[in-house]
């Protein structure tokens, strides 16, 4: 049960740091405002670089502490 749970919250913090780019290109392109990537990287990053970890780690800390495995990672 945790392992699905860390994994589903990796994979969360995952598709929300590809939607900030989702909302850069359409504050681009669409409404033509002035931004910069330098704006939203440190977003992407923060939810990205997370969301991975918890998705590879998920399956170390079943097999730490005895979890049940999850197949779909």
């Amino acid at each position: 049960m945790q392992q699905k749970t860390l994994s589903r919250w990796g994979d969360v913090l995952f598709y929300i740091g590809g939607a900030v780019w989702v909302l850069y290109a359409a504050l681009k392109y669409i409404l033509e405002w002035d931004v910069s990537i330098r704006q939203f990287l440190p977003y992407h990053l923060a939810a990205i670089i997370p969301g991975v970890l918890m998705r590879r780690c998920s399956g170390y800390f079943a097999r730490k502490f005895g979890l049940e495995a999850d197949t779909a990672v």
